[in-house]
């Protein structure tokens, strides 16, 4: 990875509901009103609020390059108005630092089971209310933070969605509440119904998982899978 010019992180500019600080607008991100989507560009770190957090925002934050993002999420209020994620990676690495409060309904949705990969960096101190991280990805790994993850109709709260394995997710620190809510089996981490398991790797932390309507509250066994503390 070349090295991160972090020169800019203290110039903010409001894009929408959101005020981005880091980068430059056009270069580093950029927005589009119609679509209601803030895309993230470069390597650039970059901290992304809502102007307003008492007011949540229909615009979704997106990463589509297959690179290794920075980004910190302090007190965003995103409701998922297009029902494909509040935070969306589609390729490349997302490493997400948490900060103050942040509520992303719709969640955070990885959907390249190829390449892409999220980290919770041990650095965050936020709470960070979910529906659900995961989708078709390659791997979660959360190192800190205190996160409540609520899965929606037949997915984990932490893991894969409906026909979706649990891929790989490690889990080495932070205080995170995993609900699987939805309807069918759906676990609180693992995989979603009629998924095909996966790793999961617990090296500490405080976790808590509990599955939804006909789920079990721990992931379904499967090959390869390790639990240790």
């Amino acid at each position: 990875m070349s090295e991160i010019n972090t020169a800019n992180v203290g110039k903010e500019t409001q894009v929408g509901a959101f005020l981005v600080r880091g980068g430059a607008l056009d270069v580093d991100y950029c927005y589009d009103d119609e679509k209601k989507e803030l895309e993230i560009l470069t390597e650039i770190p970059l901290i992304i609020s809502n102007k307003r957090p008492e007011k949540e925002t229909g615009t979704d934050i997106i990463m589509n390059r297959n690179q290794e993002y920075h980004i910190t999420l302090e007190n965003v209020n995103l409701t998922d108005e297009t029902h494909r994620g509040g935070v969306r990676i589609r390729n490349g690495k997302a490493v997400i630092t948490l900060r103050g409060i942040n509520f992303i309904r719709g969640g955070i949705n990885l959907t390249n089971a190829e390449s892409a990969q999220l980290e919770i960096t041990k650095e965050s101190g936020g709470f960070t209310h979910v529906c659900g991280i995961g989708g078709t990805y390659k791997e979660i790994l959360i190192n800190g933070g205190n996160i409540k993850a609520v899965g929606g109709a037949y997915a984990a709260g932490i893991g894969g969605g409906l026909r979706e394995g649990a891929g790989n997710i490690t889990i080495n620190g932070g205080t995170l509440e995993a609900i699987g809510t939805g309807w069918g089996n759906s676990n609180g981490i693992g995989c979603g119904q009629w998924g095909s398991g996966g790793t999961i790797t617990i090296n500490g932390g405080h976790v808590r998982a509990f599955g939804g309507s006909t789920g079990g509250s721990n992931p379904p066994p499967a090959e390869g899978m390790r639990n240790r503390r």
